[in-house]
Protein backbone atom coordinates (compact mmCIF):
# COMPACT_ATOMS: atom_id res chain seq x y z
CA UNK A 1 0.00 0.00 0.00
CA UNK A 2 1.43 3.94 -0.20
CA UNK A 3 2.66 5.34 2.54
CA UNK A 4 0.40 8.67 1.55
CA UNK A 5 -2.67 6.29 1.60
CA UNK A 6 -2.22 5.20 4.89
CA UNK A 7 -1.24 8.63 6.29
CA UNK A 8 -4.24 9.61 4.74
CA UNK A 9 -6.46 7.52 6.25
CA UNK A 10 -4.90 7.16 9.65
CA UNK A 11 -5.46 11.06 10.06
CA UNK A 12 -8.80 10.60 8.40
CA UNK A 13 -9.99 8.01 11.25
CA UNK A 14 -8.33 9.89 14.09
CA UNK A 15 -9.88 13.42 13.19
CA UNK A 16 -13.67 11.04 13.14
CA UNK A 17 -12.78 9.50 16.51
CA UNK A 18 -12.25 12.86 18.24
CA UNK A 19 -14.58 14.62 16.80
CA UNK A 20 -17.05 11.89 17.68
CA UNK A 21 -15.87 11.67 21.25
CA UNK A 22 -16.41 15.41 21.42
CA UNK A 23 -19.84 14.95 20.22
CA UNK A 24 -20.81 12.57 22.41
CA UNK A 25 -19.45 14.90 25.73
CA UNK A 26 -21.11 17.66 24.09
CA UNK A 27 -24.81 15.93 23.71
CA UNK A 28 -24.21 14.28 27.58
CA UNK A 29 -23.85 17.48 28.70
CA UNK A 30 -26.74 19.08 26.96
CA UNK A 31 -28.80 16.05 28.11
CA UNK A 32 -28.10 16.39 31.50
CA UNK A 33 -28.45 20.48 31.05
CA UNK A 34 -32.35 19.30 30.17
CA UNK A 35 -32.77 17.42 33.54
CA UNK A 36 -31.30 20.33 35.34
CA UNK A 37 -33.90 22.51 34.40
CA UNK A 38 -36.92 20.37 34.21
CA UNK A 39 -35.73 19.34 38.16
CA UNK A 40 -35.80 23.57 38.61
CA UNK A 41 -39.16 24.13 36.86
CA UNK A 42 -40.35 21.31 38.74
CA UNK A 43 -39.65 22.69 42.15
CA UNK A 44 -40.95 25.80 40.91
CA UNK A 45 -38.07 28.46 40.26
CA UNK A 46 -37.27 29.79 36.58
CA UNK A 47 -33.83 29.10 35.38
CA UNK A 48 -31.76 31.88 35.49
CA UNK A 49 -29.97 33.35 32.44
CA UNK A 50 -26.40 34.92 33.39
CA UNK A 51 -26.62 38.75 33.29
CA UNK A 52 -23.86 40.96 32.47
CA UNK A 53 -23.92 44.17 34.33
CA UNK A 54 -24.11 47.56 32.48
CA UNK A 55 -20.26 48.87 32.12
CA UNK A 56 -21.55 52.51 31.98
CA UNK A 57 -20.86 53.18 35.75
CA UNK A 58 -17.03 52.90 34.90
CA UNK A 59 -17.13 56.16 32.86
CA UNK A 60 -18.79 57.90 36.32
CA UNK A 61 -15.90 56.81 38.51
CA UNK A 62 -14.07 59.12 40.53
CA UNK A 63 -11.91 56.93 42.61
CA UNK A 64 -13.09 57.08 45.80
CA UNK A 65 -14.82 53.95 46.11
CA UNK A 66 -13.24 50.74 46.93
CA UNK A 67 -13.99 48.98 43.96
CA UNK A 68 -10.16 48.01 43.20
CA UNK A 69 -9.93 50.17 40.14
CA UNK A 70 -6.94 51.81 40.29
CA UNK A 71 -7.12 53.90 37.60
CA UNK A 72 -6.62 57.11 39.50
CA UNK A 73 -3.88 55.98 41.71
CA UNK A 74 -0.45 57.05 41.31
CA UNK A 75 1.54 54.38 39.97
CA UNK A 76 4.78 52.79 41.36
CA UNK A 77 7.69 53.06 38.82
CA UNK A 78 8.80 50.45 36.72
CA UNK A 79 11.83 48.48 38.98
CA UNK A 80 13.04 47.28 35.30
CA UNK A 81 13.41 50.61 33.45
CA UNK A 82 16.41 52.55 34.73
CA UNK A 83 17.04 56.32 35.55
Amino acid sequence: LPTALVLTVTIILSFLAGWSASLGQIWKLSRENRKLERRLIELGEEPETPVIPDRTDDAKDDGDDQSGNDRNKKRLPDPRRRA
